[in-house]
């Protein structure tokens, strides 16, 4: 799960919450509005619940370490550019971790947005937010997130 530290077990735990809420509540979705939408709001709701409830518990998988192993070493065995593949995995190891350091709203509309694709209504449905709230989120979540670009040395201060 995005920027959770959630285990893959915890992730799945998480998932499979989400399925039987989704199966119990299918009779009242709401059809004006999106399904990927109310589901993904169904899978939000869930994560911070669990996140909530294991805040003393949370661990951090080794299963990530393990897949950017094997990834350094699939990229090393193959004939191409290695010193820009490496680069760009740097770089997204410095967004998702300045992401970490955005306020939450913030980084939940960055997310939604830019990494998962959904247009703003579909935001505002996910987060049950005004459509104005989430562009001033957006809006104010690329000021901080450019801030800390600059603190994590994603941009200079000519590119600003």
């Amino acid at each position: 799960m995005y920027f959770t530290g959630l285990s893959k077990e915890c992730a799945e735990d998480v998932l499979q919450e989400t399925f039987v809420k989704v199966f119990r509540k299918l009779n009242s979705f709401n059809q004006s509005l999106s399904f990927s939408s109310w589901i993904f709001r169904i899978a939000h709701n869930e994560a911070i619940n669990y996140l909530k409830k294991n805040k003393n518990k949370l661990t951090i998988s080794l299963d990530a370490e393990d897949e950017q192993n094997l990834s350094l070493i699939n990229i090393l065995a193959s004939e191409e550019n290695v010193v820009k593949k490496i680069s760009g995995q740097e770089t997204s190891a410095k967004v998702r971790e300045a992401l970490t350091h955005l306020r939450s709203d913030y980084r939940e509309v960055l997310i939604l947005r830019y990494l998962e694709q959904y247009d703003l209504n579909e935001i505002s449905d996910i987060l049950k937010k005004p459509l104005g709230t989430i562009g001033v989120l957006l809006s104010r979540a690329k000021i901080s997130f450019k801030e800390l670009a600059k603190k994590f040395n994603l941009i200079d201060d000519e590119q600003s």
